[in-house]
């Protein structure tokens, strides 16, 4: 009886390490697909056409000369309307019950972009291509892609819930007002990393170019 009692705070431990592991399983997948869009944008990168990438600057920071002829506002809407679109893709997934399968995918396609971005501005301007991308779009991308993982995991979850009571006649409710929330809540999060964007592009960029 007693080492049955001894035991219980260590079965507890686990079942807790267990329970918090499957919680923070789908932020390990997706930062998985995001790793493996970055390393798969930077070989792109380095094997395209210059008017493949010129074609990728909507998205992605793929022509630095137009960037730079932009203004603060210029700057920011440009940075904050690429997030946008990221953002209204993982946020209509998170409404369908098949949208948990895609939602990696948003995912990995915004590492490719930071990939490609980081690659063809150190291929074209050697170290002060480097020093560029670390001082002025490593802070804002580094905010959105946190903003990003943190809205798939939850719009993760909203397609699950969509799929239980959709496909497998579950009669869990759908919390919509909650999704709607934490929704707006990344999406002003992506916002301060347009910010960034903007403040870094507009004093610190001149530093290098």
């Amino acid at each position: 009886m007693k080492g049955v009692i001894l035991s219980l705070p260590a079965k507890g431990r686990v079942k807790a390490t267990r329970k918090n592991f499957k919680s923070q399983l789908p932020l390990v997948v997706f930062t998985l697909f995001f790793t493996v869009g970055v390393v798969f944008g930077a070989v792109t990168s380095l094997k395209s056409t210059e008017e493949f990438l010129l074609d990728m600057d909507f998205l992605f920071t793929t022509n630095l000369q137009s960037r730079l002829n932009f203004g603060a506002l210029s700057s920011f809407g440009a940075h904050f309307a690429s997030n946008f679109i990221f953002f209204s893709l993982a946020f209509l997934c998170g409404l369908s019950p098949w949208g948990v399968g895609v939602l990696p995918f948003i995912v990995a396609f915004k590492g490719f972009g930071t990939g490609l971005s980081g690659a063809y501005l150190m291929s074209t301007y050697g170290l002060k291509g480097l020093g560029f991308y670390l001082a002025v779009e490593l802070p804002g991308a580094f905010v959105f892609s946190l903003a990003l993982l943190f809205m798939c995991c939850e719009c993760s979850k909203m397609s699950l819930s969509f799929a239980r009571v959709m496909l497998l006649k579950s009669e869990n409710t759908l919390n919509l007002k909650k999704y709607f929330f934490r929704c707006t809540y990344y999406l002003l999060l992506s916002a301060v990393g347009a910010l960034c964007d903007m403040f870094f592009w507009s004093f610190v960029s001149g530093l290098f170019f």
